[in-house]
């Protein structure tokens, strides 16, 4: 099942985005702190999506919203993290839940909605995810440590 994520809710997305973390190219301690703030401004802002599978949270899709750069009455939304834990990967339950907050940000008017793809986490299966729902490049991001 898929559903609006609520407040408590926000220990699960700590401990999910604790292992998405780990697939990441990020060398940097991992701050549960952080992460909660961040999950709930995406709640604050009705953009978080949460996946339950027999009554267990086992995946999440958290976003932000605002102007978009150039028309201040336009609205984007970025995911900021997408994470199906892999146990619950099996059928249509990551699709499930990106639908679901495509819904959620189409109700409050976004226009734009953006999905990023992680060089660490293949690239490949998530390029192929969102070209299949109709998504297209629109940039490509490079880090440099500083």
């Amino acid at each position: 099942m898929v559903r609006d994520g609520k407040e408590y809710d926000l220990d699960a997305v700590v401990v999910m985005a604790k292992e998405f973390w780990t697939h990441t190219m990020y060398a940097d301690p991992f701050d549960p702190d952080h992460v909660r703030f961040m999950a709930a401004l995406a709640l604050d802002q009705g953009l978080l999506a949460i996946l339950e599978v027999e009554g267990v949270v086992e995946g999440f899709c958290a976003a932000v919203k605002g102007p978009l750069l150039g028309n201040a009455s336009v609205l984007t939304a970025t995911e900021i993290a997408w994470w199906v834990n892999p146990k619950a990967r099996q059928g249509r339950n990551g699709l499930s839940l990106m639908k679901h907050i495509e819904g959620m940000a189409r109700d409050q008017g976004v226009k734009y909605w953006n999905m990023v793809v992680m060089e660490s986490c293949q690239p490949e299966v998530g390029a192929a995810i969102y070209e299949a729902r109709g998504y297209k490049k629109s940039e490509t991001s490079y880090t440099r440590i500083l």
